[in-house]
């Protein structure tokens, strides 16, 4: 008889790990896991395997705004890690975040796109990417001593119920910038002007064709790169969203942005 498995809750709604902390833990499990023969996943491609595992351990850090920047052959370094995350807290997290992660995200779509992480150079059946997943939560399950074996339809209903919260969460937040925006607009200051000060203050440099953020010259240099990481370009993204949108509501077409940014997201607003 296991230990019965009740869902991690804090006061402020926070956990007590770092992002880092909770993929140096998972990474850990990961090791033990492909290590195992799992019946399970016998079928699936090793390839697929590891691929998924760490896609969806990054995919963790990516959330926590942690590039953690693990890869399939660090799967078999041999390095030992004992990072001490309370069981119950680390299950609650992942069946949270991978719900989300295997509906929204959709797991081979993310795997193909940072495959420059794994080893997996084709589309597989997405069935696979599931069963890898979802076994690899309950490995974690089983090793800590819970009875419990959680479901894809268990995780489809936590992802339905956090895709509305999610929902209105972003259109409480757009509204609140669409308004801020159109009180900086009625008070006479130009649209340019305010998406120069956003760029300053997110650090933003300039936009490249293809739509990427990038950082301006003194932040790359200390990121290694110049292109936005996934979270911060996000947020920049919601930005110009919202003062295209509130600039556009009280202009009506009459004058055109000099920002090219703001014309193509009004263009692409129009079109939706």
């Amino acid at each position: 008889m296991g230990k019965e498995f009740i869902e991690y809750h804090s006061e402020d709604g926070r956990i007590p790990y770092s992002a880092s902390n909770l993929c140096f833990c998972l990474t850990g499990y990961a090791k033990d896991y492909i290590s195992e023969d799992r019946k399970i996943t016998s079928n699936i491609d090793k390839k697929v395997r590891d691929a998924v595992l760490v896609d969806a351990i990054n995919y963790l850090g990516e959330q926590g705004c942690c590039n953690f920047a693990l890869y399939t052959k660090d799967l078999y370094d041999g390095q030992e890690h004992k990072e001490e995350v309370d069981p119950q807290c680390l299950l609650t997290t992942i069946i949270n975040h991978y719900a989300y992660y295997m509906f929204n995200q959709g797991i081979v779509e993310s795997v193909l796109r940072n495959n420059h992480m794994n080893e997996c150079t084709c589309e597989f059946d997405a069935d696979d990417g599931a069963i890898v997943l979802l076994d690899f939560i309950n490995y974690i399950a089983k090793r800590n001593d819970f009875d419990r074996t959680f479901t894809i339809g268990e995780l489809y209903e936590k992802f339905k119920v956090q895709k509305h919260k999610n929902e209105m969460n972003e259109l409480k937040k757009f509204l609140e910038l669409t308004s801020k925006y159109g009180e900086r607009l009625a008070n006479g200051r130009s649209i340019d002007a305010i998406f120069e000060s956003m760029a300053r203050k997110h650090n933003l440099k300039y936009v490249a064709l293809d739509g990427t953020y990038h950082y301006t010259d003194i932040i790359s240099r200390r990121v290694g790169h110049s292109q936005m990481y996934s979270w911060d370009a996000k947020e920049v993204d919601e930005e110009i969203y919202a003062m295209a949108y509130a600039y556009e509501k009280m202009n009506d077409g009459k004058q055109i942005p000099q920002t090219e940014i703001i014309n193509r997201k009004i263009l692409e607003m129009k079109k939706i």
